[in-house]
């Protein structure tokens, strides 16, 4: 094989890491796992910053085990999930790093590669930060973390809500008939649907959910979007937020009265994929004041409603967001996709 034509201002460091791929990836892009592992040994890591996505900033300090800190600035240039994170390091000394995720046999085989802007560049890497040795006892430690377990990462509650361009959910009758829906948007909603295994409702919203879906996919002529939705509503966990349903039994569905924040808390910590919250803007209300929701996407409809159930109340405390995605949609719905910004 023909040697690098950057071969002489590179350093590549490669583990086998006896645990999945998945979980070798979340403990790289999860910044709650990051700093367990995350430096040579004796580093700890401050996290300020972790947005991982193409031309998110990525801000750490890393405490050396004399005391003394080196700040890092890195942006991430391109990730595909599972696979590949390759990100610039925009501090000194300055490089381009990939790092390559392959399954083997139920091990990772991570392959680091960092190019550098010139050989003097990898010079002082090496030389004056030890970079060789560094990205071993790295990826060691990053490898103990993973093959004990690691940590896995806690689950997120998503809200999927229509709103009017003026901020309100519903009319001041509760009226919901200015509602666009159409199969792009079924189609677009559902992909994302797909990735929730557990839907959260207040009472009101449930009981009109169970009167339609559990048999949406049995009627005469179902559209493709009420056989998909259909499977997926039966297939999910439910959480209901209800004061008069509470000691109701019904299959696949558990009802919490009270203790929100307790309740809450200790869900997003169980195994499983995202918690998704349809509508429900009483019970979105009392998740947005105790600052327990995590991500929006929020289909804003072209029209103007003047009054009614407004999509924000009753926030008690600055919550900052992140745009993930803006999508508009042939019918004139923006979808905008956001995510609770949290201090690591």
């Amino acid at each position: 094989m023909p040697a690098s034509s950057t071969a002489d201002r590179e350093i590549v460091t490669e583990r086998l890491i006896n645990a999945p791929r998945e979980l070798v990836f979340a403990a790289w892009t999860d910044p709650e796992q990051v700093v367990k592992w995350w430096g040579p040994d004796g580093f700890t890591s401050t996290i300020h910053e972790m947005d991982v996505r193409p031309g998110g900033l990525w801000r750490l300090v890393m405490h050396g085990p004399d005391g003394t800190d080196y700040p890092n600035r890195i942006v991430f240039v391109e990730i595909v999930k599972p696979e590949l994170i390759v990100y610039d390091h925009v501090s000194t000394p300055r490089f381009r790093s990939t790092v390559t995720f392959a399954e083997e046999d139920g091990k990772t085989r991570l392959t680091m590669r960092g190019v550098f802007e010139d050989v003097k560049a990898c010079e002082m890497a090496v030389k004056t930060f030890g970079a060789v040795e560094g990205g071993k006892q790295t990826l060691g430690r990053l490898a103990g973390f993973v093959e004990a377990g690691g940590v896995p990462p806690r689950r997120k509650i998503v809200l999927f809500m229509h709103a009017s361009l003026d901020g309100f959910v519903a009319g001041a009758k509760g009226e919901m008939d200015w509602i666009h829906v159409d199969d792009e948007i079924f189609d677009y909603a559902g992909a994302r649907t797909n990735e929730g295994d557990t839907a959260l409702y207040g009472r009101v919203t449930y009981e009109m959910m169970e009167a339609y879906w559990p048999t949406a996919a049995d009627q005469p002529n179902p559209s493709k979007h009420d056989v998909e939705h259909s499977r997926w509503y039966n297939r999910v966990n439910k959480v209901v937020l209800s004061r008069t349903m509470e000691g109701v039994s019904r299959a696949n569905t558990r009802f919490i009265a009270g203790n929100l924040i307790a309740e809450m808390n200790a869900l997003k910590a169980t195994p499983g994929k995202d918690i998704l919250i349809f509508g429900s803007p009483g019970a979105a209300h009392s998740l947005m004041a105790e600052d327990l929701i995590d991500g929006y996407w929020i289909f804003v409809n072209p029209l103007l409603l003047g009054e009614g159930v407004r999509l924000f109340d009753d926030v008690r405390r600055g919550q900052k967001l992140r745009l993930l995605e803006s999508k508009a949609l042939s019918s004139g719905v923006v979808c905008l996709h956001y995510e609770r910004m949290r201090d690591r």
